[in-house]
């Protein structure tokens, strides 16, 4: 997943075989605070396709939702299931930013 470029394309870019080690502890580290990683697998048989996180947004106040899904799977935003998922669970699109070259957008939870 880390190395990826369709992958890594909307997260800022792959990760050099040599930091991908350092990658995966660090989110094993995160995942001991206040961080959340989910493994996606297919129900039909169990084949991975990606990881969903909750973590820290990038700008430091919010929680994120973030997908990594294989190539074929799509990503996040040209994922229109994945918007709709989102607004299903009460979720309401906030804005639309340009984030490593691309169109993102975020969603809030309205309380």
């Amino acid at each position: 997943m880390y190395t990826n470029e369709k992958v890594r394309e909307l997260l800022g870019g792959t990760i050099p075989e040599e930091h991908t080690l350092n990658k995966f502890l660090d989110t094993l580290k995160r995942s001991n605070t206040d961080s959340f990683f989910l493994v996606i697998r297919l129900k039909s048989n169990n084949e991975f396709i990606g990881i969903v996180s909750l973590d820290n947004h990038i700008d430091g106040i919010n929680t994120e939702i973030s997908y990594e899904l294989l190539p074929e799977w799509g990503t996040q935003t040209a994922n229109l299931s994945s918007c709709k998922l989102l607004e299903r669970v009460g979720m309401k699109l906030e804005q639309t930013v340009l984030r490593y070259g691309a169109e993102q957008e975020i969603y809030i939870i309205a309380k």
